[in-house]
């Protein structure tokens, strides 16, 4: 991001390690600037071989497995990709197509990104809702990396745990702040989400519930949620 910075040694100490290890990737730290929540840190060297690796991290919520920055990458592991146009999530998705292509991996304990929030760019209600689209085009690519025959009885549960948990942030978000015509593109667009999940796929009994109800009727759903928003 254009706001952010590093250390003067960052490069120096990617490459050196990129080069060392002859890995395909070097993910180092990062120091947060701003407000933001940190995910878990890189404390120690680790060494990734495989992509079952590389998934255990993301699914922890290492936050190295989600963002592009604090990282060198070997050209072959870019050609041909970019960035798609998608509102949130653009950086996770180079990051699991990433895990599929990469042989190994190396996580260094240094700190010499920084990452810096400007306070007047922090998400808003308005901008939170245009972010759903990215949101489900994030976990539907994990559904088809973990539906691998290979990753299929490790990771195909919580793949869909993350994905009906995004299905009802994306119901949620909607229900709340769309306008009419808005609400109206998520509804036609609903079932299909939907029709990828089912019941034991939703950890909460009750958002299991809203889930199924909006399939139904969408607009006693959108209601349910504005209610219990109004209530909390």
């Amino acid at each position: 991001d254009s706001d952010d910075y590093v250390e003067c040694d960052y490069i120096e100490t990617l490459m050196t390690a990129i080069i060392k290890e002859q890995a395909d990737v070097v993910c180092c730290d990062y120091i947060d600037e701003g407000c933001r929540k940190r995910a878990l840190r890189i404390e120690k060297k680790e060494i990734l071989l495989q992509t079952e690796e590389m998934l255990e991290d993301f699914f922890e919520g290492k936050e190295f497995a989600y963002i592009v920055c604090g990282k060198i990458f070997k050209k072959r592991l870019l050609e041909g990709f970019r960035f798609e146009n998608v509102a949130y999530g653009e950086d996770t998705l180079m990051m699991l197509e990433c895990f599929i292509k990469c042989e190994k991996m190396v996580l260094i304990p240094y700190s010499g990104y920084h990452y810096v929030m400007n306070p007047e760019s922090i998400t808003n209600f308005r901008s939170e809702l245009s972010r759903w689209q990215g949101w489900m085009h994030r976990v539907e690519f994990l559904k088809e990396i973990c539906d691998d025959s290979k990753l299929k009885y490790r990771f195909s549960k919580p793949a869909n745990h993350m994905y009906a948990q995004y299905l009802f942030a994306s119901l949620c978000v909607n229900c709340k702040y769309a306008s009419e015509e808005e609400f109206r593109c998520f509804s036609r667009v609903y079932k299909d989400y939907y029709s990828k999940i089912n019941a034991r796929d939703v950890k909460n009994w009750g958002k299991a519930l809203v889930l199924w109800i909006f399939f139904l009727f969408c607009g006693l759903a959108r209601k349910i949620v504005q209610i219990h928003e109004r209530t909390k």
